[in-house]
This record gives C-alpha cells, sequence and structure tokens, in this order.
C-alpha cells in the first residue's frame, strides 16, 4: 500500500510542476489570479514534493519566479506564493535548496525590475516582494550570506 502511495504523490508532484510551468510560460496569458489558485493548498503540494529532490527544485524555482513577479500577479497570489515556498524551504531542512532558491529570487527579481518598473501604480506589490525575499534570507542568515 505505502507503494502505490508514493508513486501517486510523486506523479502529483510532477503534474503540479508541470502545470505551474505551463501556466507561468511566456506563451501563455494566465492571470495572476489563474496562477493564485495553484497556490490555495500550496503547504500541502510543497509537502508531497518534498520526498523527491527534482521536484522540490522545479517548485522552488517556479514558486521564488511567482513570489517576485510584483508586477504581473497580485498581492494575494505573492503572498500565497511565498507561503508556499517558505514551507517547502523549511520542511526541506536542505541548504543547498536554500541557497538556490535566494539567489533564484534575486535573479528573478532582478528581471522583473527591468520590466515592471517602480510606478506608482507597483508600489504596494513591489515593497511586498522585498519584504518576502528579506523574510525568506532572514530564516537562514548564515547561509544567506
Amino acid at each position: 500500500m505505502a507503494q502505490k502511495h508514493q508513486i501517486l504523490m510523486k506523479s502529483f508532484a510532477a503534474n503540479y510542476t508541470r502545470l505551474l510551468a505551463s501556466a507561468l510560460s511566456e506563451d501563455s496569458n494566465a492571470s495572476g489570479q489563474f496562477i493564485g489558485h495553484f497556490f490555495g493548498n500550496g503547504a500541502d503540494a510543497a509537502r508531497c514534493c518534498i520526498p523527491y529532490k527534482v521536484y522540490q527544485k522545479k517548485m522552488s524555482n517556479l514558486v521564488a519566479k511567482v513570489s517576485v513577479s510584483y508586477s504581473q500577479m497580485d498581492k494575494t497570489t505573492i503572498v500565497l506564493a511565498f507561503t508556499t515556498l517558505r514551507s517547502l524551504v523549511t520542511w526541506s531542512q536542505d541548504n543547498v535548496l536554500f541557497e538556490a532558491t535566494l539567489k533564484r529570487m534575486y535573479n528573478e527579481f532582478a528581471k522583473e525590475s527591468k520590466v515592471g518598473g517602480g510606478g506608482y501604480s507597483v508600489q504596494d506589490r513591489l515593497r511586498l516582494c522585498q519584504n518576502c525575499f528579506v523574510e525568506l534570507l532572514s530564516q537562514n542568515r548564515a547561509v544567506g550570506y
């Protein structure tokens, strides 16, 4: 019975990350609100990805991208994505994953800053993304630096 559960969890993790990557692709015209539905139960999805290193990394990269996309996503989506990311990084207790996730967030934020700018209409979401990055960094400062 346990073997069947592992197969189902691995299948879920693979399909979840594939669907999220498809929704975030440049070809897709999915709205930020639609993408927010992926993170309604994000902590549970993160738990399913934890046993599988490949899906941990894929999910952390995708969710890091969403959590700093301030010009494309709404506040609710950013907060839900960050909560999912924080759960994934905390529960995995993997310093390599944590460091890679921080680097990914930083690089995605730099890319987003080129496109999204800092106009008045995005200031609150920009500040939210900055706070998400700082909160994640504060979880393990030794690895972050």
